[in-house]
C-alpha cells in the first residue's frame, strides 16, 4: 500500500492532534492549517466507534477456528486494520487533495494504538495544558462534576503518554503553554517532524487570532491571559483531591503541584 505524493512532492500521511478536550486542540489544528500542505475540518468522532466495531467484525469473522476466511488467507490483525484504513484514508484526502489531512478531534486519543494500526503512516501531535486549567475550563464551560473533569484530563494524558513510549518517532510532545509563549519556536519542532517548510501564517493565527472555543467568562481575554491561573480560588479539599486523582500526570508532563 503506496504512500501518496502530497503537494510537496513527499509522501502523504495523516496528522492526528490528540490530548484533553479544553487542551488547545482546536489552536493548534486551525494554525497548522494555514500552512499550504494541510487540510483539515471539524471534529469527527470518527475513529473511536469505528475501531471498536473493526474489532468486533475481525473477531466474528474469525469465531470458526481453522475455518474462516481471514485464517486460510493469512490475514492477521495489523493486515486487516492497514487494509480497513486504506478506505478511511482514502475518504478524507477525497476532501483534502493533495494535501496531508489533520483530524483534530480529542476522543481519538482514546484510540491510539487503533488508529495507528489503522493507519500505520499516520503522525500524532499531542498537545497538553496544565490540568488545573483544563479542569477549571471543563466546570466552567461544560458544568461537568470536578471529579469527572479530573479524570478525564488524567486518562488522556496518561493514554498518550502510553502511546509515546511505545511509538516515539510518531508522536511530538506539545505544550499548550509554550504554545501561546512563542508559538514560532513550537512550531518550528512541528515543522520538523511533519517534514514541512516554515509556515509563519501559522504563527500569526496564534499570535492574532482571537482565542477559540473559550467560555463565555473567559472570552474576552487574550492568549497570554490564558496562561493566568484559574484554579486560585479552589478549596484545600479541591486541591487534595486534584492532586490524589491526576499529580502523576502532572509529574510526568513537567507541571509543578500546589497540594
Amino acid at each position: 500500500m503506496a504512500e501518496q505524493p502530497n503537494s510537496n512532492g513527499g509522501p502523504r500521511f495523516p496528522i492526528f492532534i490528540v490530548g484533553s478536550p479544553r487542551s488547545g486542540t482546536s489552536m493548534l489544528h486551525w494554525a497548522l492549517c494555514e500552512h499550504e500542505a494541510l487540510w483539515g475540518s471539524e471534529e469527527s468522532e470518527l475513529f473511536v466507534p469505528f475501531t471498536r466495531h473493526l474489532d468486533a467484525v475481525y473477531n466474528k469473522a474469525r469465531q470458526f477456528k481453522g475455518r474462516n476466511w481471514l485464517e486460510a488467507q493469512q490475514v492477521d490483525k495489523d493486515t486487516f486494520y492497514a487494509f480497513m484504513g486504506v478506505g478511511i484514508d482514502a475518504l478524507y484526502a477525497s476532501r483534502a487533495g493533495n494535501r496531508h489531512w489533520v483530524e483534530q478531534t480529542p476522543s481519538n486519543t482514546w484510540a491510539l494504538p487503533e488508529i495507528y494500526r489503522l493507519l500505520p503512516t499516520a503522525r500524532f501531535l499531542f498537545i497538553h495544558r496544565d490540568g488545573r486549567q483544563v479542569v477549571e475550563s471543563m466546570t466552567s464551560m461544560w458544568r461537568w462534576p470536578f471529579i469527572k473533569a479530573v479524570k478525564t484530563w488524567r486518562d488522556a494524558n496518561l493514554r498518550a503518554l502510553q502511546f509515546e513510549q511505545d511509538h516515539s518517532g510518531a508522536i511530538l510532545r506539545i505544550s499548550f503553554e509554550s504554545l501561546v509563549l512563542d508559538p514560532e519556536q513550537e512550531l518550528q519542532r512541528v515543522w520538523q517532524l511533519l517534514g514541512l517548510k516554515e509556515c509563519r501564517e501559522s504563527t500569526r493565527f496564534i499570535l492574532d487570532k482571537d482565542p477559540i472555543n473559550t467560555s463565555p467568562q473567559y472570552a474576552a481575554q487574550n492568549r497570554l491571559e490564558k496562561l493566568e491561573p484559574r484554579y486560585g480560588q479552589w478549596s484545600w479539599y479541591k486541591r487534595l483531591l486534584f492532586g490524589k486523582i491526576a499529580g502523576r500526570q502532572m509529574k510526568a508532563l513537567g507541571y509543578g503541584s500546589d497540594r
